[in-house]
């Protein structure tokens, strides 16, 4: 029970994503957390006055008064439309007919049409249809939904969002009249428009409402039995059938999210499914090559099936008194009708490791296919967690209660698929489709739940750094939605999962520690490649939307750096699961969906560019590339060393600087960066992101660059200002700004600036160029700043979003200062000598709690800023040489560069090199 604003209370059942709130779940928490004020902490949210999950409501309907409210004045629907022509009321309903009646077909189309012309060319007092109370509110659903995704894609999304409330506002007004009179067709199919409409916004009680009305609306038109009544045609039994199970649909959606009982039972349906090829083909997406055919009404009919089944069997007052036996036996049964199910349903697979395809389906059905999957998966995750909050019930035994939590989460790795499954559905959601963005929050919730459930299980799992990855991302997703409407649900929603996630990173700090501290230390020979941090960004956001709940410096939201190599955890991703084995597989044989899309696929590069991927935080390396005696690129070599570095944990980048770019011919660099993809797979690191440099003289040829490096497996792009003509760059800093705006918006993948005024020709960009150029390019998610200026830095940090923006150190040597600052690593070429050594300054820049801590990190700091100072000084040539020495590798740059051969200037003698590499021998 939640307690609204008012005083009353609000009920959430155990299929809901909240019910790990139970009195079980809060004492399982605190016994995996030892933490005895998380309870409060927990609670405190939920029952706070001020806090609403119905409040919110948008100025239009929350002004309505009573009267307004139950008008049942018929001929109103012309009068209200007379100052919409025909020609913009027939554009809005073709549009709805096209985008969303096509999936679920509420209407008969030409029906509909009809209505609509008979709406402007006749009397409406003397034609039917006008003067039913039931077509106005049909007919400005209708409108308001096909006006409300206009405005996702206007240019004045605000005037236009307030016409679509306009003609909601309106079909509201006239519901009361056909809840208390009405039983036609036309009741069903307004209703439950306007029920859809309300889905996708901050309230979801009018959804509930609406959804309950609409099924009692069937059951009073009998549409939930079969008829052969001589006054239905054909169309008319087609049409009744459908909207029965439309019905269902949106009732079983309703209560898989609240947790509360449907409004049909189960046990008493008296029709057939939909069928699987209707004549008129509605219901039906077809993918635009013609190879794939989705009948998506049948799929979310079996769901919601499905989903009122796994509430009877598992979840009611009958289901509580049954053996763990039983359900367990219920469960399997369900899993069984889930796999079946998942074989028609596209999965969210996307290839990250290897090309892809970019969604081979219409712009305007993507968020159909979206919302499916996301609903499978959540279903997925409430049937198999059934048993959870009665197994996690108090045992008397502390320790016995952990020994058997493996036991009591019999189907974690199932729902923990499906949670990773519904976060890379999160991040595919355009952040303009503000609608579906509040209909996948509360499948984002519930795939927090195994996540904080498998890390507190065994927060020193190999898993878990990926896991917690996961997890921070869900809670970005709804802590970035609730920032745009404050005053709504998410609110305590956002707090929660806060908490969850907080509790969750401690404790696997607290296991990196325990772990560190048997290891021995610096010289332990322990492996660094399970400790690391979470992004700055995600941090500063928290700070920023939750009050109290980190330290200054960020430190409180320490985590693991293993997520840069397997980002969403091992087990979860490469277990041979069921689920994983039967759902579809939206990539094809070529092309990259994050990257693979050209400018003219206007929908999903909208998709992509509304909310670029952001580079991870961590240390990057220009790795250096290696030439034969031929002067041919030595891929082999290139790749033993890029998976020495990578496997430490370091971030690799192709092409840059010290990777000889500039002499590299354009077939090279995408040889260099496919050969990275290959080396990197080869030793599992599938999820470790490639930085690719695109670097060129003109915007033509780094455009051209970005898409071949993308098209080869470069997650992000590197783009230096072009210098060969600085000094007139330099005189015109708005040619300089459009050179970065026309490549981000060309590059299919997210790009990162590379301020580096050394190979740059001088040019500087100042923190006002980057922030300027950050705002009008959604598509450039960061920046390396290799200027070497840490004022600047801090000055970035403060001014940009830096959930959508990362900046980036350009050297090691001020690593620690410009973490305190806000910078989410750096980029150096010190990690090519010693990684280990590296990665262990990274973790240690990161925990700086106190003296001991901060003392550990500063010498560490000052060691490696003198390690690479030498680097510097050699130049290239002395650390191909270096490199050479210990490993083999052949030592020659590509000419101009000169080999370096005096012996007594080389690299290894430096005795700053001897140090880093003794303690590097000992972190092996």
């Amino acid at each position: 029970m939640v307690v609204e604003d008012t005083g009353e209370l609000r009920y959430f059942g155990p299929s809901a994503s909240l019910a790990i709130l139970s009195p079980g779940g809060l004492e399982w928490l605190e016994l995996h957390t030892n933490d005895s004020t998380l309870r409060q902490r927990l609670l405190s949210p939920l029952t706070a006055r001020g806090n609403s999950w119905a409040k919110w409501a948008h100025p239009h309907t929350s002004t309505q008064s009573p009267a307004s409210l139950s008008c049942s004045s018929c001929s109103t629907a012309a009068s209200a439309t007379q100052s919409l022509a025909w020609e913009e009321a027939s554009s809005l309903v073709d549009e709805f007919l096209e985008n969303f009646n096509i999936a679920l077909p509420i209407f008969h189309p030409p029906t509909l049409t009809s209505l609509l012309e008979k709406h402007y060319a006749t009397d409406p007092h003397t034609d039917r249809a006008s003067t039913e109370p039931a077509w106005p509110v049909a007919l400005f659903s209708v409108l308001a939904m096909a006006q409300r995704k206009r405005a996702e894609e206007s240019s004045n999304p605000q005037e236009a969002l307030e016409k679509a409330w306009n003609f909601a506002d309106r079909a509201v007004e006239r519901a009361t009249s056909v809840l208390m009179s009405s039983v036609s067709m036309l009741s069903v199919q307004g209703i439950l428009t306007l029920a859809w409409f309300f889905y996708g916004t901050p309230n979801p009680q009018p959804f509930f409402s609406f959804s309950a009305a609409a099924v009692r609306l069937v059951h009073a038109a009998g549409m939930h039995r079969t008829t052969g009544h001589s006054l239905l045609s054909p169309t008319d039994k087609v049409q009744r059938n459908r909207l029965f199970w439309i019905a269902l649909i949106f009732d079983s959606t309703a209560a898989a999210r609240t947790g509360r009982p449907c409004t049909q039972d189960i046990n008493d349906i008296g029709v057939p499914l939909p069928a699987l090829s209707p004549r008129d083909n509605l219901g039906i997406l077809l993918s635009l090559s013609g190879d794939r055919a989705l009948n998506i009404l049948v799929a979310k009919s079996r769901l919601a099936m499905i989903q009122c089944k796994a509430y009877t069997r598992l979840f009611t007052t009958s289901a509580s008194a049954k053996s763990i036996g039983d359900i367990e036996f219920g469960i399997g049964e369900l899993g069984t009708e889930l796999d079946e199910l998942s074989l028609v349903i596209p999965s969210s697979k996307l290839g990250r490791d290897t090309p892809s395809d970019t969604l081979d389906w219409h712009p305007g059905h993507y968020s159909h296919i979206i919302g499916l999957a996301m609903a499978l998966h959540g279903c997925i995750i409430t049937v198999h967690s059934a048993t959870w909050y009665r197994d996690s019930k108090s045992s008397p035994n502390r320790d016995a209660r952990r020994a058997e939590t493996k036991m009591k989460f019999r189907h974690l790795e199932r729902c923990l698929h499906s949670s990773v499954e519904i976060e890379r559905l999160a991040c595919l959601i355009p952040r303009h489709r503000n609608n579906l963005m509040w209909e996948a929050v509360s499948h984002a919730h519930k795939a927090l739940m195994p996540l904080v459930i498998a890390v507190l299980s065994d927060p020193s799992s190999e898993d878990a750094e990926g896991q917690l990855r996961c997890m921070e991302r869900l809670v970005l997703f709804t802590s970035e939605l609730m920032a745009s409407q404050q005053d709504t649900f998410l609110k305590p929603l956002v707090q929660v999962s806060q908490e969850l996630a907080r509790a969750a990173r401690e404790a696997r700090c607290k296991a990196g520690r325990v772990a560190e501290g048997d290891a021995g230390g610096v010289n332990s020979g322990a492996s660094s490649e399970n400790s690391v941090f979470v992004q700055p960004s995600f941090t500063a956001y928290l700070r920023a939307t939750h009050t109290g709940s980190a330290h200054a410096d960020g430190s409180e939201l320490e985590t693991s750096q293993a997520e840069t190599n397997n980002d969403l955890g091992v087990g979860a991703c490469q277990t041979d699961d069921l689920i994983s084995s039967l759902l579809w597989d939206w990539q094809g044989p070529s092309g990259y969906f994050l990257g693979g899309l050209d400018t003219d696929e206007g929908f999903l590069s909208k998709a992509f560019h509304a909310m670029p991927k952001i580079p991870p935080a961590g240390l990057y390396a220009p790795l250096p590339v290696f030439f034969t005696k031929d002067d041919e690129l030595d891929l082999d070599a290139y790749a033993k060393h890029a998976k020495y570095v990578a496997a430490a944990g370091i971030l690799p980048v192709a092409s840059a600087s010290i990777g000889e770019a500039a002499h590299l011919d354009h077939s090279e660099r995408i040889k260099v960066i496919k050969t990275l993809r290959d080396a990197l797979n080869s030793i599992d690191l599938h999820e470790t992101p490639i930085v690719a440099g695109v670097g060129a003289p003109s915007t033509r040829e780094t455009i051209q660059l970005a898409r071949d490096a993308a098209a080869s497996g470069a997650e992000f792009v590197l783009v230096v200002p072009p210098g060969y003509y600085a000094r007139v760059l330099k005189a015109n800093p708005a040619a300089m700004h459009k050179f970065f705006i026309d490549v981000a918006a060309a590059s299919p993948v997210p790009v990162i600036i590379y301020n580096y005024p050394a190979v740059a020709a001088r040019i500087d960009l100042d923190s006002d160029d980057v922030v300027a150029i950050a705002k009008a390019a959604p598509n450039i998610c960061g920046i390396m700043l290799s200027c070497g200026n840490v004022g600047k830095l801090a000055r970035i940090t403060t001014l940009v979003d830096n959930s959508r923006f990362t900046t980036l150190a350009g050297f090691i040597d001020f690593l620690l200062p410009s973490i305190c600052v806000g910078s989410a690593g750096a980029i150096s070429p010190l990690p090519n000598v010693a990684p280990e050594f590296c990665m262990k300054l990274w973790r240690a820049s990161r925990g700086v709690d106190n003296a001991v801590d901060r003392q550990f990190a500063k010498e560490l700091q000052g060691l490696a800023a003198l390690g690479e100072a030498a680097i510097i000084k050699k130049g290239l040539p002395g650390l191909k040489q270096f490199l050479s020495q210990q490993f083999g590798y052949p030592a020659a740059p590509r000419l101009p560069l000169p080999l370096m051969e005096d012996v007594s200037v080389k690299l290894s003698e430096n005795q700053h090199i001897k140090d880093i590499m003794e303690l590097e021998k000992g972190l092996h």
